[in-house]
């Protein structure tokens, strides 16, 4: 018995950190942790989805989850590029997956966070690649919004991704010279 105590006395009692802290980190505000777990409700039904339904739930949440990329706590963010990250793997093998390529390029005009545009402009990409040419030629031009205000490189990818479907482009003469 009395080793059993001095066993138990050198021991420390196991603390948990609560959820999504580290030790030089608070834990997170609750509006953040509302984040979080909605993020975690959202990769866990995509973990779930076989490939039929996975069209189906990233045309609902794409943009939503790009728009948690602007978030100012660091977990948040962290979650959103962890879940997209997971959308990416399963739907850039499957081109039969269509992604909202009108939602993207909205959500492109009016992303603020760099994180937010560099992974919008990934899959504004994607979603160029398999649109068929009527909607390329209708969204394309939307990447030039805002684009001067971009950082280069992203300026530089906007301005590739529209470079390459410009042939698809049909644009209307605004103004007749007499």
């Amino acid at each position: 018995r009395g080793c059993v105590r001095a066993r138990h006395r050198h021991q420390s009692p196991r603390v948990r950190p609560p959820r999504h802290t580290t030790p030089g980190n608070p834990p997170p505000p609750k509006m953040s942790e509302a984040a979080l777990e909605k993020l975690e409700a959202a990769q866990l039904r995509l973990g779930l989805a076989d490939d039929a339904k996975l069209e189906k739930l990233v045309a609902a949440g794409l943009v939503n989850i790009l728009k948690y990329l602007g978030s100012e706590h660091a977990p948040v963010r962290a979650k959103g590029i962890e879940v997209l990250t997971h959308i990416h793997k399963r739907v850039k093998d499957q081109p039969a997956v269509s992604l909202p390529l009108d939602k993207l390029v909205a959500h492109y005009a009016a992303a603020e966070s760099p994180f937010e545009v560099n992974f919008t402009l990934m899959f504004v990409e994607l979603a160029l690649a398999r649109a068929p040419p009527a909607e390329r030629s209708a969204h394309a031009p939307g990447l030039l919004r805002r684009v001067a205000e971009r950082a280069p490189a992203q300026r530089a990818h906007a301005l590739a991704l529209f470079a390459q479907h410009a042939p698809d482009v049909q644009l209307e003469p605004r103004d007749r010279f007499p």
